[in-house]
């Protein structure tokens, strides 16, 4: 049809024009409709489902508007500088997936064995199937993904970084999870002193020279109505009003297993840390 052409390359164009001003970082979070979002800092692709929340600065790129539905192919080569195949799924629907990471040391994934041990006991206290769980410090995603295979019913993914938050929306993605999962860019122990939200369940996994647990745990107090998992390299102490369930060392990380609540107990009736047990 005459004019067609150019009718669609003005389309573009308008629509080009909109959503650059996604970009600037004074705009509130953004609610994607089905878009696709490219993040050309990290050479990673973001996609993200509709009404899933995008915190901070993001580049959206207006062409890849066009390209229709993601293919989800988890068969793509990673970007360089990132490597697929270190970590992957222990358990649940995404069994066996393989998760996109870096390849230097700035985003530190739990390792398999230790999350299986970790979502091992979780299960045996039926305390993921259902449940609304905070990843705060997300790196990968590794902890709420697994979460999320084993039956949570949503995820919110929280990390300063901005590579670690374009490795979940697209690790989450291979994983099929997306539905159920929302990716916030922003330092995690302010977003989480900002938030009035409630979890059944709370995965805490700083860098390992996080210094500023009792504040982080002070701010948690009355907000989970389950246990907060805490990976460390040594043991922490959670302050007032938490009973510490179990500590364990697998190898040179530290787990431990707090509860809040009306079964607190004083810190010094804490438990002596045990040696954790894997499976080889």
């Amino acid at each position: 049809m005459p004019g067609e052409g150019n009718r669609s390359g003005a389309f573009r164009r308008h629509v080009a024009a909109a959503v650059v001003l996604v970009g600037h970082h004074d705009v509130p979070p953004v609610h994607a409709v089905g878009a696709a979002v490219g993040d050309r800092v990290t050479g990673l692709e973001l996609r993200l489902g509709v009404g899933q929340e995008v915190a901070g600065s993001t580049t959206v790129h207006a062409d890849d508007l066009f390209r229709g539905p993601h293919p989800r192919d988890r068969s793509s080569p990673p970007a360089p500088g990132l490597h697929t195949g270190a970590v992957r799924v222990v358990s649940g629907t995404a069994r066996g997936r393989r998760l996109t990471s870096p390849a230097g040391s700035e985003i530190r994934p739990t390792g398999d064995r230790v999350r299986e041990a970790v979502f091992n006991a979780l299960h045996s206290r039926s305390a993921l199937v259902d449940a609304t769980v905070l990843d705060l410090f997300a790196g990968t995603g590794a902890l709420g993904i697994e979460a999320l295979s084993r039956g949570a019913r949503h995820v919110v993914f929280v990390d300063v970084s901005r590579t670690a938050t374009a490795l979940v929306s697209q690790n989450i993605v291979a994983c099929g999870l997306d539905g159920n999962a929302r990716v916030v860019r922003a330092d995690g122990p302010a977003w989480l002193a900002a938030s009035e939200e409630r979890w059944d369940l709370v995965l805490l996994d700083p860098p390992y020279d996080f210094d500023g647990w009792e504040d982080l745990l002070a701010s948690l107090v009355g907000r989970v109505d389950g246990p907060v998992v805490v990976e460390s390299d040594s043991e922490v102490e959670p302050g007032p009003g938490w009973h510490v369930e179990s500590c364990r060392r697998y190898g040179s990380t530290v787990v431990t297993l707090l509860l809040t609540g009306a079964e607190a107990v004083p810190t010094a009736d804490r438990l002596t840390i045990q040696r954790g047990e894997t499976r080889p």
